[in-house]
This record gives structure tokens, sequence and C-alpha cells, in this order.
């Protein structure tokens, strides 16, 4: 398993809030196709390469961002270990959910995220407008930190019959106490449209492409 970092940045201080950790398998090409890799992994796999990238990291001292899918959370055993794995790394982290399985309901889920924060990490809805979670009702009752929007909805910070909505979720997300991060942000035009919408962090290959460990430490030395 090949590991690289991408930066998601704080908009007001122009610097990294986290770096996001994307699993790269040898043997799997498109993007699609790792989805569904991950997607097919039991929940075992998936703590063992949580666990993984943790080793490989923790000793750079960097605030990660670590994707973990939402079918996860369907499993109370897993979501313990989960949790015990978080809490023997003392680092700043941001566990990502992935939906490509609906969450339990939000009364199952809150408890797990309570204990979660509790280790030190935050919680964020990834991909949001895509999948099982293109509803306001996920945002207000899921007790998620951070919300990112998935690019998809990024893209439309220039169609004036779709900016104003762009606006008003990022407004509803910070109205909540949450964190709107616009991912797929390609241009200087884009970072600064949808700065003026609302979105206060942001990621995408304007800000930094997915590289290797020691070029992110050796750019921030």
């Amino acid at each position: 398993m090949n590991y690289l970092l991408q930066p998601i940045l704080d908009m007001h201080s122009r610097e990294a809030v986290h770096y996001e950790v994307l699993s790269r398998p040898s043997s799997i090409g498109t993007a699609s196709c790792l989805e569904d890799y991950f997607e097919r992994m039991s929940a075992a796999q998936q703590l063992e390469i949580i666990h993984d990238q943790l080793l490989h990291f923790a000793p750079s001292g960097l605030p990660l961002s670590i994707n973990v899918s939402g079918r996860l959370l369907h499993d109370s055993d897993a979501c313990f270990r989960l949790i015990e794995i978080l809490g023997d790394f003392s680092m700043p982290l941001m566990i990502e959910l992935t939906e490509g399985h609906p969450l339990p309901d939000a009364a199952q889920v809150n408890p797990y995220f309570r204990q979660l924060r509790s280790v030190g990490c935050l919680l964020a809805l990834d991909d949001f407008g895509t999948g099982h979670s293109a509803n306001i009702d996920t945002i207000h009752h899921y007790d998620f930190d951070v919300i990112k929007i998935d690019r998809s909805l990024s893209n439309q910070w220039q169609d004036p019959t779709r900016a104003p909505s762009l606006a008003l979720l990022a407004q509803v997300i910070n109205m909540l106490g949450k964190t709107a991060l616009a991912e797929g942000i390609e241009s200087k035009d884009q970072m600064e449209g949808l700065i003026k919408l609302g979105y206060q962090q942001q990621q995408g290959y304007f800000h930094g492409r997915p590289i290797e460990l020691n070029e992110v430490l050796h750019a921030v030395g």
C-alpha cells in the first residue's frame, strides 16, 4: 500500500490544518476502482490499514485526515476497536466518513462520535452532495465537525442558478457550528469565489497535489 498526502487549507491563515492520507494499492488504477476496492474491504482490513497509516505518519507529527468507510459504523465491535487504535496515537486527527453505504441512525452514531472526539479526533462528512448524504438533515442530525462539499457542487460556483444554493449551504453549515470545506479547487478564481460563498477551508490541486511524506516535510520544514 502506497500513501500520499494532500493538504487541507484554512483560508484565513492560508496554512494547512490537516493532510488527507490517500491510500493507493499498487495494483489498482482508477479512482472508481479505488472506491470499490475499499468499500469491499472487511472491517478488520480497514482497521489494519488505518493502524498502518498511523504507524507510518505518527513520527512526522503532521495533523492527518484519515478516510473511514461509513459501513464500519454498522459494526459496534469495529467502532470500539477504531476508538482504541486512535487513542493509542497522540496526534491531531480528523476522521472522514465516506458513504458507500448509508450511515446508521444519528442516535446510534453520535455516541461513537463523542468517544472519537474524546481521544482528540474531529469528524468530517466526506463528499457531501453525493450518495446518501445529499440532504440538509444529514448535516443537522449527525454530530460532524466538518462538512466536505463534493467537487460536483464546488464546480458550480460560477453558475448563477446554483451559486446562491452553495452560499446558503455554507451559511447553514456555519450556523450549525460546523466548518464548510470545499473540495476540488483547481484555480485562483474558484478559490476566491468559494471564499466569498462562505467556505472557510478548501482542498484541491490548486492548493496542493497529493505528494509523498518526505516532500511534505521538506515543504514545511
